[in-house]
């Protein structure tokens, strides 16, 4: 019996970091829905085993962070997934100038799907500097451009939590190509510390 295919699947993952199962839809389909981490760990791709829909996570190295290779101001460590793997994650130090952009292909989204692309973001207890409100960008392949503010001075402390960046919808008849987002606070020259960066998730929004 042929396999069901995901929209857009063969293209995911030829970067799969593991060899797909395909010897029956039962096993193709239980690797789909706990997920599949791509181009080593630096991503994440699953199935919805009701909707069928794709999710993505993006982890911090496949983003790009300004100063993110100066140890003075950024340190990498890893954090246990919930799949018991262990990805990078970035960690601020310290830095005046703060900017996260990262860029994804809307091709490998389900067409017609309403998406949310949000930050995954921990503060640790001296975390500080976050007196102006931070800028939150996408921009998609057809020419929409979405931006929102978000205060991050009284957030909790400790826990992983998402910060939207903004809510779309890819259909199949618009353009598609790479789509960008950023979240950045460049302002002034406060000293901002304490944001622990997991990564994105680009995911269907509830």
């Amino acid at each position: 019996m042929a396999l069901l295919l995901p929209h857009n699947y063969h293209e995911i993952v030829q970067e799969a970091d593991v060899q797909i199962d395909m010897s029956s839809q039962e096993k193709f389909n239980d690797q789909l829905h706990s997920g599949i981490f791509l181009n080593k760990n630096l991503m994440k791709y699953s199935v919805d085993k009701n909707t069928k829909t794709s999710s993505f996570v993006l982890f911090a190295g496949n983003l790009s962070i300004t100063w993110g290779n100066d140890e003075r101001y950024w340190k990498w460590t890893y954090e246990k997934e919930t799949s018991g793997a262990y990805v990078e994650v970035a960690e601020l130090l310290q830095v005046c100038w703060f900017e996260v952009k990262g860029k994804f292909d809307t091709k490998k989204l389900t067409p017609g799907t309403f998406y949310k692309l949000a930050f995954v973001v921990k503060f640790n207890e001296d975390a500080s500097g976050w007196e102006n409100l931070v800028n939150l960008k996408l921009d998609l392949p057809n020419g929409t451009q979405i931006q929102r503010k978000e205060n991050f001075k009284n957030k909790p402390k400790n826990k992983w939590i998402e910060i939207l960046v903004a809510e779309f919808r890819v259909q199949e008849n618009e353009k598609q190509g790479q789509m960008e987002f950023s979240m950045t606070e460049t302002s002034d020259f406060y000293w901002k510390r304490g944001i622990v960066l997991n990564g994105v998730v680009i995911q269907p929004a509830l």
